[in-house]
């Protein structure tokens, strides 16, 4: 069996190996990139890294844990 995956910045597709006939909607899985940076003292770094393309999909900036 064979996999085989889509992947776009931010976003990824990965189809699940068939042994035979065409993909249906339940072989196929998405899965997002997120960054998490913790603490409002770390945001103007993660915001400078965000706009020079350091991350890739969702950025958050988590308050609390």
């Amino acid at each position: 069996m064979h996999s085989s995956q889509s992947n776009r910045r931010g976003l990824q597709v990965r189809l699940a190996a068939r042994p035979h006939g065409l993909p249906t909607p339940d072989d196929f899985e998405i899965v997002y990139d997120e960054t998490v940076i913790d603490g409002l003292a770390s945001a103007p770094r993660a915001l400078l890294d965000l706009v020079g393309g350091a991350f890739t999909g969702k950025t958050v900036v988590r308050l609390r844990s």
